[in-house]
């Protein structure tokens, strides 16, 4: 990517991981282009879909790692995760386990920018002037590198550990049974 001033930068976020096949691919223009022509848009609400949505989403469980049923297309990770996050409460509530409801996230995590998944991130930047987080979440430490070598420095045991890891569990917040978590694989990338 090249700048205002044409400085020249590596595209390390794939523009916010949408663009991971690179920026102005042929290939991916032409398959747009075509479908376009076909059918621009059509929503996927209230029991709707159409041919390339149901091609795509039989295509996606037939390379699912594990036996699965459905899929469920969402417009951006927020969206996707909020999804998930009202899915796992209908299930506790209809399971009648509606305390399970605690979101628990990463300090430096980052899980998108709607109210759940904001409240899941754990950047104060994210939470100032929103009103978040909202109180069905917490956020954990963050198990770097340098927490670990400290932790094996001090000759620390699981007693040294277990208080840095089960006080945010037992705080204001997380007294009731916990459901979901959202782990982040490494720092820059968001997983449920």
């Amino acid at each position: 990517m090249t700048d205002d001033n044409g400085k020249d930068y590596i595209e390390g976020m794939s523009g916010l991981w949408c663009t991971a096949l690179g920026f102005g691919n042929e290939r991916l223009a032409e398959a747009a282009a075509r479908q376009i022509r076909d059918l621009s848009f059509y929503h996927g609400f209230n029991q709707k879909s159409h041919a390339p949505q149901i091609e795509l989403a039989e295509r996606l469980l037939g390379l699912a790692p594990v036996p699965m049923s459905k899929v469920f297309f969402a417009n951006s990770g927020s969206e996707a995760n909020d999804t998930a996050f009202k899915l796992v409460w209908y299930r506790s509530n209809a399971i009648g386990t509606p305390e399970k409801k605690k979101i628990i996230g990463r300090v430096k995590g980052y899980h998108g920018v709607t109210i759940a998944a904001a409240s899941a991130t754990g950047t104060p930047i994210n939470h100032q002037a929103f009103d978040l987080p909202i109180d069905r979440s917490c956020t954990l430490t963050v198990p770097t590198m340098l927490v670990a070598q400290n932790l094996v420095k001090a000759k620390s045991n699981i007693q040294r550990v277990w208080p840095k890891i089960s006080t945010p569990l037992l705080s204001r917040k997380a007294r009731t049974p916990l459901w979901p978590l959202l782990q982040n694989p490494s720092w820059a990338l968001a997983g449920f």
